[in-house]
């Protein structure tokens, strides 16, 4: 696919890239080898869709598996400092721009036994020196049912993108101190007061689901802890 963006629009905006991208089912592309693809020999396909939903469609034989994305985004702002966003993809994935490996959550491979799933949401820099950026994008699945890319990347000024993965952390965090927070208080009127069952398993509710508040969506716990099993988190 090909997105262009008038002169101006970052200014003050971010933007999610979805649309129609190219696509290459059950192949595993460098952006050497793209080069030799026409764009007449190319599919487009909705981005994001995942696997399950397209092979529902015809368009993947199942949700596991792997493939190419490739998108290529034209501006005409130079003296803004670009990024991307990218969020957790189902189950790993390694992310080209411009030829040079970009971002990589966990390892794609061809295999289950040569793939690593991992999920965390990176933001982060592109290059200043360009007004053109080619993504390529690489998704690998074994593991999860659903397969591909679910959730939308955002491009736009790093400030701004910055900015949004930042509130999105905090919200999480505070969420998750609230609750444990919560957890504990309640958990001290069982232990010095009133000893009832309802005061026990509102306390050990709250602890158990401060988990999910970082455990899941945008995965903070696995910035916490990089190295952490995902099959364990």
């Amino acid at each position: 696919g090909n997105i262009s963006y008038p002169s101006g629009f970052f200014n003050h905006n971010f933007v999610a890239l979805d649309g129609k991208w190219g696509y290459y089912p059950d192949a595993l592309l460098s952006p050497e080898e793209l080069n030799n693809i026409s764009e007449e020999n190319t599919d487009y396909i909705d981005f994001p869709s995942t696997w399950n939903t397209l092979k529902d469609k015809g368009f993947f034989e199942s949700a596991f598996g792997y493939a190419t994305y490739r998108l290529q985004i034209e501006v005409v702002d130079p003296d803004i400092n670009y990024a991307l966003s990218i969020p957790d993809l189902y189950t790993s994935y390694r992310l080209f721009v411009n030829g040079v490996e970009f971002a990589v959550n966990g390892q794609v491979g061809l295999t289950k036994e040569s793939t690593k799933p991992y999920w965390i949401p990176i933001t982060k820099e592109l290059d200043p020196d360009t007004n053109s950026y080619e993504l390529i994008l690489q998704i690998a699945n074994f593991d999860h049912p659903t397969g591909g890319p679910g959730k939308s990347l955002y491009f736009g000024p790093y400030e701004l993108l910055d900015a949004r993965s930042t509130k999105i952390d905090n919200l999480a965090y505070g969420l998750f101190g609230s609750f444990v927070m919560c957890g504990l208080f309640v958990l001290g009127f069982y232990a010095f007061g009133q000893q009832e069952g309802a005061l026990l398993f509102f306390a050990l509710f709250c602890l158990t689901h401060s988990y999910r508040m970082i455990g899941s969506a945008d995965y903070q716990i696995h910035g916490l802890f990089p190295e952490m099993n995902i099959y364990l988190s």
